[in-house]
């Protein structure tokens, strides 16, 4: 029930007059609520994971690579010391 009173207020708010934006005809209102509910929900669900992903994982992994390298690459530098 929530969804439906949230789709339609949605639709409502396009459909008035805004201060950054003239209001949107009834298609064009309409083809905006589909396209954000086809895309906005799992999206919005993925964001979160994704940046867990990359802070715990790929950070750490990419750090450590580039760790090694230089000091690889310093070692190579100096063979001596």
């Amino acid at each position: 029930m929530a969804r439906i009173l949230a789709a339609a207020d949605a639709y409502r708010s396009k459909r008035e007059p805004r201060a950054h934006r003239p209001e949107l005809a009834a298609e064009d209102a309409a083809a905006h609520l589909r396209r954000t509910s086809m895309t906005g929900a799992p999206l919005r669900m993925r964001l979160p994971v994704v940046r867990l992903v990359t802070f715990r994982v790929m950070v750490p992994f990419f750090c450590r690579r580039g760790l090694r390298n230089l000091v690889r690459a310093a070692a190579r530098a100096r063979p001596g010391v």
